[in-house]
């Protein structure tokens, strides 16, 4: 048995930033899919972790059915908490463990910065 890839903070930090901008590139994607408008889906959660969480497992972004989707806005998400799992599988439908919240939200203060209050939960 391979043991689960453990990636830098740096690596994570360069996979967050890939993934968050596929996901406010595919949040415009959905908008204009679904015929929606921008304020009916709130921007601050674009990037939590479980958004990102139920893009990568459910193909479901704000509860909206991804799977036309561009793989190319949803496979960076999939790298990206892939990765911040070590490589593990993640159980089905069992809750985001708060470890992996933790760690979520520590790479997001390292690229954003602690100065503002974000929903990265």
């Amino acid at each position: 048995m391979t043991p689960p890839a453990t990636h830098t903070p740096t690596e994570l930090m360069t996979l967050f930033v890939a993934a968050r901008s596929a996901a406010l590139a595919l949040r415009l994607w959905i908008i204009e899919r679904y015929g929606l408008t921008a304020i009916q889906l709130d921007v601050a959660m674009a990037t939590t972790l479980p958004q990102l969480d139920a893009i990568a497992r459910f193909d479901r972004y704000y509860g909206y059915n991804i799977t036309p989707a561009p793989v190319t806005l949803r496979e960076p998400i999939r790298t990206y908490t892939h990765a911040l799992r070590c490589g593990r599988q993640p159980r089905s439908h069992a809750e985001i463990p708060q470890a992996l919240l933790r760690a979520h939200r520590r790479i997001v203060r390292l690229v954003e910065g602690p100065s503002r209050r974000r929903h990265h939960d």
